[in-house]
């Protein structure tokens, strides 16, 4: 059983991928199914860490 503050949370999704084509069928399947978190794409590692370093400038953002 999920806990109130659970189900009310909003989880941001981040695609770490390098080919166009690749991202297109992740993006356009979570569109079709309106998907409604953000959906955040970097293109590679370095991207990643710079985006990690800033926080994604969101709250509650998470890292592993």
């Amino acid at each position: 059983m999920k806990s109130k503050d659970m189900s009310k949370r909003t989880m941001n999704i981040l695609l770490v991928e390098d080919d166009k084509v690749d991202m297109m069928n992740v993006k356009l399947p979570f569109k079709k199914v309106k998907v409604t978190n953000s959906l955040f794409v970097a293109i590679n590692g370095i991207d990643w860490e710079i985006m990690k370093r800033q926080k994604f400038l969101i709250s509650g953002l998470e890292f592993c």
